[in-house]
């Protein structure tokens, strides 16, 4: 997989990445919103070491560093603790209370930092202030040949901020877990969602060519002929030219165009490809084949009255049923009314006939059809004309409409000139003319 289909998935699925990391932090936050504030008081006092001589340097440095360590444990030791809370009021065992006092050492110094914990930040002060006046009473009881002094530099004050939770860590850890989150369910959806995507999936898919990419288009564009000088009316100008190459070059005059599912824009498609190929001076004729939701005629803004359905019932001649539109070159055969068997219709002999006939006053035959696979209708119409084109939706077909629908035509031996994909990325070079 290359960079650039994963920098397509991430922008695809940006929705749930974004929407996982925002739930994920407003979890957080509220989760801190629940969590009581936790306050630090610190007292700063100085351990003062006066060893006569100068000798035995290196000594005299362990004997400071094991003077620290003796003051650190002598204030988290059981009976210091027990004098601090018959002082303050301070609640809990002092095995839970030990917890609640943090000792330091900066290094390079002679200082000691004396930390305690509270919810209260007046009660953590006065208990940081009271311990330390307990540490320095008990550093006066013995003096053995030496003379150590700890005096207080600075005393504790309540703290103003709490010290837990770290607020801006967990959000941090929060936002972190989300977007970690959130790009895994981004593949997995990714990987779960048979949706075709991309016009190279769609490609892969059907193992055809792309004869044409017509972008979305607005929705005034759907009721009208595109405009030449539009990104869409440009991309029906190529489709127009491709679909001549490829009907000069395999000798096509009847061309059927199919979707796997309905929705799929294949009706816009033959309206306006046949308009395209009408204003390049050729004889077209649309025939609506999709006799049970024709829309062809409102298209053209013609009447149903008389159509496809009344010439294979043997009802109107198709010099009665074929209309002409305000296009020069241009005829339409609407369906007609609407029959309630019109795949028996479209498998009479009588339809192959008439597209022979079609086929025999004009240049270029278009045949709407139904979905592929929604009836049977363009399955029984694929044998009798000449190519057909597939029309894929981008960012609606499924991969496995597409492909059953492929493997059917294939099994009928029907001859696919190509895929024509709409909803089409829109190519930065066209936006110049938009």
């Amino acid at each position: 997989m290359e960079l650039r289909t994963y920098v397509e998935i991430l922008g695809r699925r940006s929705g749930i990445i974004v929407l996982t990391t925002v739930v994920s932090v407003i979890i957080v936050w509220l989760g801190i919103q629940r969590i009581t504030p936790v306050y630090a008081a610190t007292t700063t006092v100085r351990v003062l070491t006066n060893f006569e001589g100068n000798d035995d340097v290196f000594g005299k440095l362990q004997y400071v560093e094991r003077l620290m360590n003796t003051y650190a444990s002598i204030a988290t030791s059981d009976p210091m603790l027990r004098q601090l809370q018959q002082q303050v009021a301070i609640t809990g065992s002092p095995a839970d209370l030990s917890k609640q006092i943090k000792i330091e050492f900066p290094a390079n110094t002679e200082l000691m930092q004396i930390s305690i914990e509270n919810k209260d930040p007046v009660l953590a002060a006065k208990a940081a202030n009271a311990l330390t006046e307990l540490l320095i009473a008990e550093s006066l009881k013995t003096r053995v040949g030496r003379t150590f002094a700890i005096s207080l530099i600075e005393p504790a004050t309540p703290p103003i901020r709490p010290t837990k939770p770290n607020k801006m860590l967990l959000i941090g850890l929060g936002l972190f877990v989300g977007m970690a989150g959130g790009l895994s369910l981004a593949f997995l959806f990714e990987n779960l969602d048979s949706t075709l995507h991309t016009i190279d999936q769609i490609e892969q898919t059907t193992s055809l060519a792309t004869i044409g990419k017509i972008p979305p288009l607005k929705r005034k564009q759907r009721k009208t002929f595109l405009n030449g000088n539009s990104p869409q009316g440009e991309a029906i100008r190529r489709l127009r030219t491709n679909i001549f190459y490829t009907m000069s070059a395999a000798s096509l005059q009847t061309l059927l165009v199919t979707s796997a599912e309905p929705g799929e824009g294949k009706s816009t498609v033959v309206t306006n490809l046949a308009y395209m190929m009408a204003k390049s001076g050729r004889k077209i004729i649309v025939v609506d084949s999709d006799l049970r939701r024709p829309m062809l005629h409102k298209r053209f803004n013609l009447s149903n009255e008389v159509g496809l359905s009344n010439i294979l019932c043997q009802t109107a001649a198709l010099a009665d049923a074929l209309q002409a539109t305000d296009i020069p070159g241009l005829q339409v055969l609407t369906s007609g009314p609407l029959p309630t068997d019109p795949a028996e219709l479209l498998a009479l002999p009588t339809m192959a006939h008439l597209l022979g006939q079609l086929s025999q006053q004009t240049d270029a035959v278009l045949i709407d059809a139904p979905a592929f696979l929604a009836v049977t209708d363009a399955a029984i119409l694929a044998t009798q004309v000449d190519g057909i084109a597939l029309v894929v939706k981008r960012t609606q077909t499924r991969q496995e409409a597409v492909q059953t629908a492929r493997r059917q035509l294939t099994d009928l031996d029907a001859k696919l000139v190509g895929v024509i994909v709409t909803q089409a990325e829109l190519d930065p070079v066209n936006v110049y003319y938009r």
